[in-house]
């Protein structure tokens, strides 16, 4: 039998904050990190981005070992999660936009599938992006928010496969105020989105925020760090 997805999730994590310590503990005279084009690297945004993602991996592993130890028909249905949203990356018309240096936008879906598929983290993917031209901010913001919304999207049909019933909102630490109120509703029935088209929430100034859209997992707004988990 297989290792256990828990396992192989909390081993990914560890290596990669293995990585980061080694990174963060580099001697004075070594100079400042960087990646492979000399752009500084920020550590405590690199760190963030390592955590909330391998914390959320550990999550749905854990719900995927819970399902394959239950004997009903649909436990044997599985997604692969990383494979699925490597797949709706490349599908999505969403990231079909050329870059700025005109690479075609079946090359920034590619940035985004690769990064999920691996398990890479923010900063990898806003990298590979940067390559195609998009300034620091710009790229990391697309890496966040459009992986995000694939590996959000892989989860609930794996969720609706497995033959889970509800999903809960699982806002990130430090979470904006748009987040959290969706959080606080709790879960919902696979299916019913958590925010419907044309809602109104309150932001963080206290203005009105409008869905254009049924938002049935994340990302809710650009940058978005939170995740919809399964409920058992």
């Amino acid at each position: 039998m297989g290792k256990p997805e828990f396992d192989r999730a909390v081993e990914r994590l560890n290596a990669q904050l293995q990585q980061w310590f080694q990174l963060a503990n580099r001697t004075p005279s070594a100079g400042p990190v960087t990646d492979a084009q000399g752009t500084p690297i920020d550590l405590d945004a690199l760190l963030d981005d390592i955590v909330d993602l391998g914390l959320a991996r550990i999550w749905q592993a854990g719900g995927l070992d819970i399902l394959r130890s239950l004997d009903k028909p649909s436990a044997g249905e599985f997604i692969d999660v990383p494979s699925r949203a490597a797949e709706i990356a490349r599908q999505s018309g969403f990231m079909r936009s050329p870059s700025p240096t005109g690479a075609p936008g079946s090359a920034v879906a590619e940035v985004i599938a690769v990064g999920v598929e691996r398990g890479q983290s923010i900063t990898d993917m806003q990298r590979g992006l940067m390559r195609l031209g998009f300034d620091a901010l710009r790229a990391e913001r697309i890496a966040r928010t459009a992986s995000a919304y694939v590996l959000g999207a892989a989860r609930l049909e794996a969720a609706k496969l497995a033959g889970m019933e509800s999903v809960s909102w699982l806002d990130a630490g430090g979470s904006c105020p748009l987040c959290k109120q969706v959080a606080a509703r709790g879960p919902v029935p696979i299916g019913t989105p958590f925010v419907r088209k044309g809602e109104v929430l309150i932001d963080g100034k206290g203005k009105p925020w409008i869905a254009r859209r049924d938002y049935h997992h994340e990302p809710l707004h650009p940058n978005c760090r939170c995740c919809t988990v399964s409920d058992e």
